[in-house]
């Protein structure tokens, strides 16, 4: 054990890059978000209403992820809390994030994060849906308030609880307070799946992302930098080289700055004086290799077996068709003597690796043809064979 000691002891002997790692990473809230201002005050004005004690729309907010979804709703969120308390207006946020292992798995467990909000208790198990929501219920009759709920990456908890939790929320009638529902996601067609009733209520106000370019990326890279470094400490090269990096993954602000962050540790540990292009080509491929290997090794069996039918098609064709994956994985899945699902449940689960980063799909038109979704792989061909091999190793294959 004495390695890591001298290690441990080197390292702290060099001077630190960072002023506030902190600025860099998914939590930070910065005060000003470079060129979001149209989304922001898009969200603000459906908001608005609650301020005159007035029910607000409910609305969906979509982007792809890195686009800036949560923290601009986050920020016009604390802004409007501020607003109202200075008015002496009843309102309340109550916010959940379905990303949240354990949260997402079922509707009960969200319902649970919104009753500890309110000051109640829930216990983990043992009541029931429906006694959970009247405990719910009773919370917010307490007072005469209007509540906003707040679902970050709602579709993950539509896929695997349903859709009846939205009609809940959106139908709610109580005796003293009133409801509102804000969703956000990555998934553009998450609608597609939801009842009319529902889709028309919910749907009522939509605010849309577009992906940021490169040019827009160095800019928020640059803000956060004076924030995160010592003065003079990263190299502009560095910037312009995550920024573009982030570019290509469609345009992922949150990509740009993990590489940034990930990059100025990479320098420091090697006790480098600045950030440099070479420390972001390495944590490229650090961020790549873990993040995709640790994904993989988290998926359920059937998410690895759809996983394991796109990258072997994708070794012949760079783009595959959802039918001719769909045609291999009934095959596999019967090969490892698992259920074969059905294909609107495979295509959701094409969305999930969509949404985690592993896979993109997008819908192409083909004409008098029609329209259909094309699959490719987007990871590094470095990267791609690791996951091709940890992929053989799970399935035994």
């Amino acid at each position: 054990m004495a390695e890591p000691r001298r290690f441990f002891a080197k390292i702290g002997k060099t001077p630190s890059l960072f002023k506030n790692r902190e600025a860099l990473t998914e939590e930070f809230l910065p005060q000003n978000l470079p060129y979001r201002d149209r989304e922001g005050d898009a969200i603000a004005r459906i908001l608005a209403p609650s301020l005159w004690k007035q029910k607000p729309s409910n609305a969906l907010i979509y982007g792809n992820p890195g686009t800036g979804k949560t923290a601009v709703t986050r920020l016009v969120l604390c802004q409007l809390q501020d607003e109202a308390d200075r008015l002496h207006v009843p309102l309340k946020v109550l916010y959940v994030n379905c990303n949240i292992k354990g949260i997402a798995d079922t509707e009960y467990r969200a319902v649970r994060e919104f009753v500890h909000a309110l000051g109640g208790t829930l216990p983990h198990r043992g009541l029931s849906k429906t006694e959970a929501y009247e405990l719910f219920f009773d919370l917010l009759n307490q007072r005469r308030q209007h509540i906003i709920v707040v679902f970050d990456e709602i579709d993950r908890l539509m896929r695997h609880s349903g859709t009846d939790f939205l009609y809940t929320f959106t139908r709610i009638a109580l005796r003293r307070a009133t409801v509102s529902l804000v969703g956000i996601t990555n998934n553009t067609t998450v609608m597609n799946y939801v009842d009319g009733r529902i889709r028309s209520s919910l749907s009522q106000q939509q605010v849309v992302f577009s992906p940021y370019n490169a040019t827009q990326l160095a800019t928020i890279l640059s803000q956060r930098m004076e924030l995160a470094f010592q003065p003079g400490v990263v190299e502009p090269a560095a910037i312009n080289k995550c920024a573009a990096l982030g570019a290509q993954e469609h345009g992922d602000a949150r990509r740009s700055l993990n590489l940034l962050r990930v990059a100025a540790e990479t320098a420091h540990l090697e006790g480098a004086p600045s950030v440099a292009v070479q420390h972001v080509d390495r944590a490229d491929e650090i961020i790549s290799e873990h993040t995709v290997l640790q994904l993989i090794r988290s998926q359920p069996r059937q998410h690895t077996a759809l996983l394991h039918c796109i990258l072997s098609l994708c070794d012949v064709e760079k783009r595959v068709q959802t039918g001719e994956v769909y045609t291999h994985y009934a095959k596999l899945v019967s090969e490892l003597g698992l259920r074969c699902l059905t294909p609107e449940r495979v295509s959701n689960i094409l969305a999930d690796l969509d949404t985690i980063g592993l896979i993109h799909s997008h819908v192409v038109s083909r004409g008098r043809f029609g329209r259909s979704r094309e699959i490719s792989v987007i990871l590094p061909e470095a990267v791609r064979k690791l996951a091709a091999e940890e992929i053989k190793t799970i399935l035994n294959l």
